[in-house]
C-alpha cells in the first residue's frame, strides 16, 4: 500500500525562519486567556506590542491580524490559549497582511482554471460567468455556479478556484488542510478495549500527560509536546461508513492531533506511531488507521490478520507488527 501525496515530513529550514501572526475570527472569550509561561519568550522587538496587548486583552483582540511577528511555536502556542478561553483564529504567515495579488489581477488566473476544471469534470453542464464570490485570509475565492449541478444536489454546485493573495497560485484541498497547521490521524478499531483503557494503555507506556482537550468539551486525552490523544466510542453512522469503506464495524476511535508549528513536531508523528503499534499489539482484531487530509487516506490497515503499511510508515511500525 504506497500513498505518494501522504505528508509525513518535518518543516523546512525556510518554514522554520518564517514569522507569524494570528487572525481572530471571534474574540468573544468566556474568561481572559492565561498566558502565564509567553512572556519570556516573546522576541525582545516585540516586547512593547506583546505588553499592551497583554494588559488590555479584552479590548484589544478584535478580529483580525493582531499584528504581531512570532516565531511558529510561540505564535500556535498564544492561538491555544486564546482558545481556550473561547477566541478562534488562526496562525497566518505575516506577509499575508499585505497581499501582492488584487482581485483584477486574481480574476483571469481563476478563470484559466475554472475553465479548464469544467472541461474536465463537467464537459456536458452549462455554467455561469466566473464570479467573486468572497475573499478570504489568504485567497480570493473564485467561483462559477452551475443550475444544473444544483439541481442533481451537487455540492457546491459548481467549480472553484481559489487564488493565493501573494504569488497568485491556486490553493489545492491539500494546502487548505495544511493551514491549520494540525493534521489529523484516526485509528478505527475492533477492539475489546474501552476508550479510557487504550489511553491509559499509551499514558502508561510512554509516560504521556493527562489533561482536557478544548476542542472535544474538554474530554481527557493525552498530551506530549505537539500531540494531542483522544479516544471514544464510535457511534452507529460512522460504524456503517467504516464498515461499507473498510469491511468491519469498529468500536472503538483514537484520534491524534499533532501541530506542525510547535516544537517536537519532528517527534510527534513516531510516537504516535508507537501507540498505534501499541494497541494494535494489543487486541488482533480489526483495524485502519486514517489521515484527514481533505479526504481520508488508508496509512495502515489490518483485516482478518492481513497488515498493509504505506510505505513511509513501515520503518516506524512494521517491525513491531510483524
Amino acid at each position: 500500500m504506497t500513498s505518494e501525496h501522504i505528508k509525513l515530513s518535518q518543516p523546512t529550514t525556510s518554514e522554520t525562519l518564517k514569522l507569524y501572526d494570528l487572525h481572530l475570527s471571534s474574540s468573544k472569550f468566556h474568561t481572559i486567556p492565561d498566558f502565564t509561561g509567553l512572556t519570556e519568550k516573546v522576541p525582545a522587538n516585540i516586547q512593547a506590542t506583546w505588553y499592551n496587548l497583554t494588559q488590555t486583552i479584552e479590548q484589544k483582540l478584535i478580529p483580525g491580524f493582531m499584528g504581531l511577528n512570532l516565531p511558529a511555536d510561540l505564535a500556535a502556542e498564544l492561538l491555544e490559549r486564546i482558545e481556550i478561553a473561547g477566541g478562534r483564529g488562526l496562525v497566518i504567515p505575516n506577509t499575508y497582511r499585505q497581499p501582492k495579488v488584487t482581485k483584477e489581477m486574481a480574476y483571469p488566473i481563476a478563470e484559466q482554471e475554472i475553465v479548464s476544471k469544467q472541461a474536465l469534470l463537467f464537459p456536458n453542464y452549462n455554467f455561469e460567468p466566473t464570479k467573486l464570490f468572497r475573499e478570504d485570509i489568504m485567497w480570493w475565492d473564485f467561483r462559477a455556479l452551475s443550475p444544473e449541478l444544483s439541481e442533481v444536489s451537487h455540492i457546491p454546485g459548481g467549480v472553484i478556484a481559489r487564488v493565493d493573495k501573494l504569488d497568485g497560485h491556486i490553493w489545492t484541498a491539500a494546502e487548505q488542510v495544511y493551514l491549520y497547521a494540525e493534521e489529523e490521524y484516526y485509528l478505527e478499531s475492533s477492539t475489546t478495549l474501552e476508550p479510557m483503557e487504550a489511553l491509559k494503555l499509551a499514558a502508561t507506556q510512554f509516560g504521556l500527560e493527562w489533561s482536557t482537550d478544548h476542542k472535544h468539551n474538554n474530554i481527557p486525552c493525552l498530551k506530549a509536546a505537539a500531540l494531542v490523544i483522544g479516544a471514544t466510542v464510535v457511534k452507529s453512522p460512522s460504524q456503517t461508513f467504516i464498515q461499507k469503506k473498510y469491511g468491519f464495524r469498529p468500536t472503538v476511535r483514537m484520534w491524534f492531533r499533532l501541530n506542525r508549528y510547535k516544537k517536537g513536531y519532528e517527534a510527534a508523528e513516531p510516537l504516535m506511531m508507537q501507540v498505534v503499534a501499541l494497541v494494535l499489539q494489543h487486541d488482533p482484531g480489526d483495524a485502519v488507521l486514517l489521515f484527514d487530509e481533505g479526504n481520508l487516506s488508508v496509512l495502515l490497515q489490518r483485516i482478518s490478520g492481513q497488515l498493509n503499511i504505506d510505505a513511509k510508515l513501515s520503518s516506524w511500525i512494521g517491525s513491531e507488527l510483524s
